[in-house]
């Protein structure tokens, strides 16, 4: 199976014709990664093998002429969900953060 963007809408494989790249290594970077697509996939978690495509950096963030990436490169372009589903993705993550915390607290207290 080949890897595909994890961007939301995106799903592109290299057979699309994009350059595909893997997570960073470095647990920061993967971190900041991870954030940007979270910002329009709100539950969304990476794993080693999450992947996005070129379409997801500015071209500030490539070396000229080329489609490899600078050191310290952070995909900034997304397409943003129609604003009834974003709704929706938003409230099923405060939910589920929102549940959280209260089985965090329900825990501390009955102990």
């Amino acid at each position: 199976m080949p890897y595909h963007c994890v961007a939301y809408g995106c799903g592109k494989t290299a057979e699309d014709g994009v350059t595909l790249f893997k997570f960073p290594k470095d647990r920061e970077e993967f971190s900041k990664w991870e954030r940007q697509v979270q910002r329009t996939r709100p539950n969304w978690v990476a794993s080693s093998a999450s992947h996005l495509c070129h379409e997801h950096f500015g071209w500030e963030y490539f070396y000229p002429g080329t489609l490899k990436l600078r050191v310290g490169a952070v995909p900034t372009v997304f397409d943003r969900p129609d604003k009834k589903i974003y709704k929706y993705l938003r409230i099923q993550h405060d939910s589920s953060r929102r549940d959280a915390i209260f089985r965090s607290s329900f825990r501390t207290c009955s102990k």
